[in-house]
């Protein structure tokens, strides 16, 4: 239930009860067990990782937008500027490549 900084990830805190002082040391004694985690435990690097990871999916897809709109735009022949380079293979499998892109 921790993760690899021995912490509680966000990610599980909904999959968790949280106890009183009185419950974990009578669950303790009888059962065993641990770690003892509280409320102070969350894991802040795992949530700046997940933070960081959404940020790059949005970078992510804002960069697929953008080379989208290039492929169509070499494509259509609108690249005005003529200076789009893509290789001979890609271009030959364009109709499999713009049906991937827009999976």
């Amino acid at each position: 239930i921790t993760c690899s900084h021995g912490k509680v990830p966000v990610s599980k805190v909904t999959s968790m009860k949280r106890l009183s002082s009185k419950a974990w040391e009578t669950l303790l004694e009888k059962y065993g067990g641990g770690p003892k985690l509280s409320h102070e435990d969350c894991c802040l690097d795992c949530l700046k990782e997940g933070a960081q990871n959404v940020m790059s999916a949005d970078t992510y897809r804002d960069r697929r937008e953008s080379f989208k709109q290039l492929a169509w735009d070499i494509l259509d022949g609108k690249n005005e500027d003529g200076k789009y380079y893509v290789s001979r293979s890609w271009y030959d499998c364009k109709s499999f490549l713009l049906s991937f892109l827009f999976l």
